[in-house]
């Protein structure tokens, strides 16, 4: 990822006479930035955005607000909102929520809501910078019992590619109403089902999804779930392509001598709205940055796929990770997606690290082609207060255009931390993707290499957090826990602050 989180906790307890107490907690991250895009005037634009989070417990209840404020030097980008609200009732059974809440039903086949700790989202035309996340505000209601658990929702998911000072009817466009049940007869397995409905363009759609999990101790995870959209001629637990269905399962087994896990996926015509649901997507999720951006994203209207990983611990803290993702889409014509990885974590000795890697891929959809990626971090602690690391990644492939392109990708990384609570690094990148070495303002199309250096110094105070970049950072996808959207070239300096109330 291109941007590191940082949280400031800031928390203050009262306590009352008697037996209720009290407490206030809350946190503000804070971004200031001076620059701009590349080849985007002015140069030195300057910007800030600001997330405050408070949180008040009282007894039973809680509740929630956070304000989001937009500062720009022009006045029409500027915002100020109340973009979350919630108050929320608890005890050992019951949980009553209204406002805004993080929603998922099973494994998210009918809904997902999310947020990405510390991730910024900011979209080429609107220009403007928030927190990326996306929520459902309406009322939750949940039993809990062994061995029974029940709860309903209805609210509207928001649509998140839409800044906070959007119309609120635009950035909720849809309604939901939803059911999920669940009984665990055994301790070692459970079974349910979701009953979903929406009314988009007022014609009533309703989706309905079964699923089962099972587990053994720590070494034998297991689960299922099946969800189709009820009536319009789809016939029950059909993985057919005419049928509108979603099917994921996987499976892990955790031994002594190795750790394996399978996933296997099937989605046909099954993006909901505008991507309120969010199925696995069955591929590797990588932490390195040649790898990270080319994730391969599913294609929820026609995919079928699985994974495949395996790790192999050795004596001496040793390990390798094998891993083989395929996806097969049908969407206009026959997409194939395929990747091979592997891995080694090696311990040299009692204060120094290493791990290496070698992938291989190639994704029809984004035409990319022959996607060679390899590369090696070492890190090390030369003395008891002092802790250093690098890294280094090399990616080439082919994209299938006329004419054929050809490029390459690298990274360099080093950091150094003193006593836990301050590091300093750098970071250098270079690429011959036309995407990037091409000038807009130009009618010639630049093909000279690129390149961006930033240097990045950051400071844990306390509870607090300071973090400061400067120089030139490239832009891309990124993809946390499976969610995956795009990060904006930025070249200036920027600090964050993350301050705990």
């Amino acid at each position: 990822m291109n941007r590191v989180q940082f949280l400031v906790p800031l928390g203050m307890a009262l306590c009352i006479p008697g037996t209720l107490t009290a407490q206030l907690r809350g946190s503000l991250m804070s971004e200031a930035q001076v620059g701009n895009l590349p080849f985007i005037a002015p140069e030195n634009l300057l910007t800030s955005m600001n997330d405050l989070r408070l949180f008040y417990n009282f007894d039973k209840l809680q509740f929630d607000l956070r304000g989001e404020i937009f500062l720009h030097q022009d006045k029409s980008v500027r915002f100020q909102e109340i973009t979350q609200r919630s108050v929320t009732y608890s005890d050992d059974e019951v949980e009553i929520r209204v406002g805004n809440s993080l929603q998922t039903l099973g494994r998210g086949l009918l809904l997902r809501s999310y947020e990405v700790p510390g991730g910024v989202f900011e979209d080429r035309v609107f220009r403007r910078r928030y927190p990326f996340y996306r929520d459902v505000d309406g009322i939750v209601a949940g039993y809990q019992s062994d061995p029974f658990s029940v709860k309903g929702l209805i609210g509207s998911p928001l649509l998140n590619s839409l800044p906070p000072d959007a119309a609120y009817e635009d950035r909720h466009p849809e309604l939901l109403a939803a059911v999920q049940t669940e009984v665990t007869p055994v301790p070692w397995g459970s079974i349910g089902g979701i009953y979903l409905r929406r009314n988009p363009m007022k014609e009533t759609r309703e989706y309905a999804s079964g699923f089962v999990s099972a587990r053994g101790g720590g070494a034998f995870r297991a689960y299922m779930e099946y969800a189709q959209q009820l009536g319009g001629g789809n016939s029950p637990f059909s993985l057919q392509d005419h049928h509108v269905h979603a099917f994921y399962g996987s499976l892990s087994v955790t031994t002594e001598v190795l750790s394996g896990s399978v996933e296997y996926k099937n989605y046909k015509n099954f993006l909901l709205g505008f991507g309120f649901n969010d199925p696995p997507p069955a591929v590797r999720e990588h932490t390195y940055r040649t790898l990270n951006r080319s994730t391969h994203v599913a294609d929820l209207t026609n995919e079928e796929g699985w994974q495949v990983e395996m790790l192999i611990p050795f004596v001496g803290g040793h390990s390798l990770t094998f891993n083989g993702s395929y996806a097969l889409n049908h969407t206009v014509k026959r997409n194939e997606f395929i990747e091979l990885f592997a891995e080694a974590a090696i311990e040299t000795g009692p204060s120094t690290q290493a791990k290496l890697f070698i992938d291989w891929s190639q994704d029809d959809i984004t035409l990319e082609r022959s996607r060679w990626a390899s590369g090696a971090t070492v890190e090390f602690i030369p003395c008891n207060e002092i802790s250093a690391s690098v890294s280094g990644e090399y990616q080439q492939f082919r994209r299938m255009v006329d004419p054929v392109q050809d490029v390459r990708n690298f990274v360099l990384s080093a950091y150094v931390t003193v006593l836990s609570n301050y590091s300093l690094g750098m970071v250098v990148e270079t690429s011959t993707d036309p995407v990037f070495t091409d000038d807009p303002r130009t009618l010639v199309a630049e093909t000279s290499t690129r390149s961006w250096l930033g240097i990045v110094a950051s400071a844990n105070l306390g509870m607090h957090r300071a973090e400061l970049f400067a120089g030139k950072r490239r832009g891309g996808p990124a993809c946390t826990s499976g969610i995956c959207y795009e990060v904006l070239d930025f070249e200036g300096v920027e600090l964050r602050l993350l301050i705990t109330l």
